[in-house]
């Protein structure tokens, strides 16, 4: 899965801010074992920031540009301990 999306905000006499959004997704779903469902995967973010002071001397947002990254891994395994009773373990880390 991936998506792009852009969010801008104007402010007339204080700010224009773009924000621009990348995102990654992978996930595996597989079954190793009767009863198992094991998903795997990992995923990244990055967010890019511009903002523009219009009237600095009034109000000023610092800093103009940011650019974060964020990035994870996860696991899970689901599984019949009874008939009509599941069980989920997982594990993420970002």
């Amino acid at each position: 899965q991936a998506y792009w999306d852009r969010s801008e905000r104007r402010q007339p006499g204080a700010i224009d801010e773009t924000l621009d959004t990348w995102d990654l997704e992978f996930q595996h779903l597989f079954h190793p074992w009767p009863g198992h469902e094991f998903l795997w995967g990992a995923g990244w973010r990055r967010l890019d920031e511009s903002l523009t002071n219009l009237n600095p001397g009034v109000l000023a947002l610092l800093p103009t540009e940011q650019k974060q990254t964020l990035a994870n891994v996860f696991a899970q395994d689901e599984f019949a301990i009874a008939d009509k009773l599941r069980l989920t373990l997982g594990l993420k880390a970002e």
